[in-house]
């Protein structure tokens, strides 16, 4: 371990809210800027599409799957242990999407508990525009209100809060949001970015440098300033956070694709398939996403609600003799009904494309209730 403190960004947000994808650039431009980066990704099963992204990344990333972070904050330390032997500068951490408390389970325990190792930025939580919409108005949601409740709590124990995927919003529409949301959360900076197009992320990182032991300064012509840090939740309900995760059903598939086919063609069938049958089965999506990697290679592809529009990211990669096809689905449902779906899916789609498939691994579940290994509600407080 390396004799100076680790500077740790954890981003935190709902399912969906294009937090790999934000850890992915700001990890280039660190790399750019010549920190070395080391990553850590979370997920209450293995087999993560993230990791297989953030490998295509400059920095060293390591898996904690299983549990989230504040269940497993030993496995937190150990990865983060691991990766600082590298002489690793910044330390990024993507939590699992469902999970909230973070504050008092994770960013408060290493600063007391680790503080001459870790330097911990103030808590990011990105937001999905689609969803800050429904927070907002409190109109119409296709989640349960149990599911919502971590969303609500996510967006309380923010620092500082990110509106995500501004590329996909007109400038009058991003205004707007930013305005009902800076009337919601009092004085916590609100700062509108796009993950995908880089937009806005100068500003987010100067605001976060800002608040650690760094020198590093970050071209912006505004700075935001996170005028308190670490609020604990001191309300939160563990019963509806639990029952909240609960009504997540969580499936995770590695598939091996043997033979001859187009992977555009292919990765835009299975997801069309996969729509159309949650849709029929009345599942709604929370996050669905997947990758093909062939030759090299690595293309995604995401859903974030039954009915809304996928996306798709990576390169073309054209025709191909094999592949692996990595699955992860959050839905609100049955997990074993989840998982039949995205079975039949993939094997509909495999045969329609005259390729042979293997399951390599698969892992149904609904989470389990969080039990933290630590809770410490102040940063200057023991538990």
């Amino acid at each position: 371990m390396k004799s100076d403190p680790i500077q740790m960004l954890l981003v935190s947000g709902f399912l969906g809210a294009g937090k790999t994808t934000a850890l992915q650039t700001i990890g280039e431009r660190l790399s750019e800027r010549g920190y070395t980066v080391g990553m850590i990704t979370n997920d209450q099963a293995r087999g993560l599409v993230d990791t297989s992204v953030l490998n295509t990344t400059a920095g060293r990333v390591v898996e904690i799957p299983g549990g989230c972070f504040c269940c497993d904050f030993e496995d937190l330390l150990m990865a983060a242990h691991t990766i600082g032997a590298e002489d690793v500068d910044i330390l990024l951490a993507e939590p699992v999407g469902s999970c909230t408390d973070l504050v008092a389970t994770v960013v408060n325990p290493l600063q007391t508990l680790h503080t001459s190792e870790f330097d911990v930025a103030p808590l990011t939580v990105m937001l999905d525009p689609d969803r800050v919409q429904s927070y907002l108005t409190g109109g119409n949601n296709s989640l349960p209100q149990e599911v919502q409740y971590i969303f609500r709590m996510q967006v309380e124990e923010a620092d500082l809060i990110l509106l995500n995927k501004v590329d996909t919003l007109s400038a009058k529409e991003t205004t707007q949001i930013v305005t009902d949301l800076k009337d919601r959360v009092g004085k916590r900076p609100v700062i509108p970015v796009s993950a995908i197009t880089g937009d806005g992320i100068e500003r987010w990182l100067a605001a976060l440098f800002d608040q650690l032991e760094s020198n590093e300064q970050f071209d912006t012509n505004y700075r935001e300033t996170v005028e308190t840090r670490g609020g604990a939740l001191t309300d939160i309900d563990y019963d509806t956070y639990a029952k909240g995760e609960a009504e997540l059903g969580w499936v995770n598939m590695t598939v091996e694709l043997t033979g001859h086919f187009e992977v555009s063609t292919f990765r835009s069938a299975l997801i069309t398939r996969l729509q159309r049958a949650f849709s029929s089965g009345g599942i709604e999506v929370a996050h669905l996403k997947f990758s093909i990697a062939a030759e090299g290679s690595l293309c995604h592809a995401n859903l974030t609600t039954t009915e809304g529009e996928p996306g798709y990211s990576g390169p073309d990669i054209g025709d191909v003799t094999d592949g692996e096809l990595v699955v992860n689905i959050r839905a609100v449902g049955d997990p074993e009904a989840i998982h039949s779906i995205a079975d039949s899916s993939i094997e509909q789609t495999a045969i329609a494309a005259s390729v042979d498939m293997q399951l390599k691994q698969a892992q149904a579940f609904r989470p389990e209730y969080p039990e933290p290994v630590h809770r410490i509600d102040s940063a200057s407080q023991t538990e």
